[in-house]
């Protein structure tokens, strides 16, 4: 009886150690989607920048007139 209940309770043990690294693992998983968003709005604006420098810096050569 003694052994059942102790078998018992190292199953228990090991579910609960098993929930915990599936929740750990979810949360780093929500953590890399948060940084890979943070990641996405980021390049995009550093897209968007340097899209228009590149603009305005053919503007100046075509007009051949720097404001300097």
């Amino acid at each position: 009886m003694l052994l059942m209940l102790l078998m018992l309770l190292m199953l228990l043990m090991l579910l609960m150690l098993l929930m915990l690294l599936m929740l750990l693992m979810l949360l780093m998983l929500l953590m890399l989607l948060m940084l890979l968003m943070l990641l996405n709005v980021l390049l995009r604006y550093i897209l968007v920048i340097g899209l228009t420098l590149l603009f305005f810096f053919a503007l100046f050569n075509q007009s051949k007139t720097c404001f300097f």
